[in-house]
């Protein structure tokens, strides 16, 4: 939207950056959710004809539901170039949820880079154990055209015991977490 009275500049280099944060806890009588957040929106033009938009920040969420907490952060820069339709991006992760099968945790190792929809370079780790004890950790590495390297060791010892390929949106749709 035009402010009126204010002449438009089109070939004027500008940007816009607004924060948004968040800093809430909502508590019931046998839950309590926590939700911390900073992000900042900017939108940028160095001649009025090419834009770019991006977002970054970090969030963080916790859950406790009858003694059993669910947490997750979370860094992430995003960057659109409104000429081209290109996004990139850089996101790390932490995410831990603990309940009757156990702990599940999924951290990242080297941060998520990617241009389009899937990182194409980074590597995420879940550890899970289970209730008895017993660790199984898996690895999942980026790889180019929307692919990752899926490497299991069944039992904690380092050792790899299968290796698969497959796409991130077949991996998605898994809820792996």
């Amino acid at each position: 939207d035009l402010l009126v009275g204010v002449p438009f500049e089109p070939a004027t280099a500008w940007t816009l950056t607004t924060t948004a944060t968040t800093d809430l806890t909502i508590a019931f009588p046998t839950s309590e959710r926590v939700v911390k957040s900073n992000y900042n929106f900017s939108s940028s033009t160095a001649d009025g004809v090419q834009f770019t938009r991006s977002v970054d920040g970090t969030s963080e969420k916790a859950t406790t539901i009858n003694s059993v907490l669910r947490a997750s952060s979370s860094i992430f820069n995003l960057l659109h170039d409104w000429n081209t339709g290109t996004n990139a991006f850089v996101k790390e992760i932490d995410i831990s949820r603990t309940g009757s099968f156990g702990t599940r945790m999924i951290k990242t190792l080297t941060p998520l880079v990617g241009v389009g929809g899937s990182p194409e370079t980074g590597v995420l780790q879940l550890t899970k154990t289970a209730p008895t004890g017993e660790i199984s950790i898996t690895t999942y590495t980026a790889l180019s055209g929307g692919n990752v390297r899926v490497d299991v060791d069944n039992n904690g010892d380092g050792v790899i015991d299968t290796t698969t390929e497959t796409t991130w949106s077949a991996l998605w749709q898994l809820n792996f977490i």
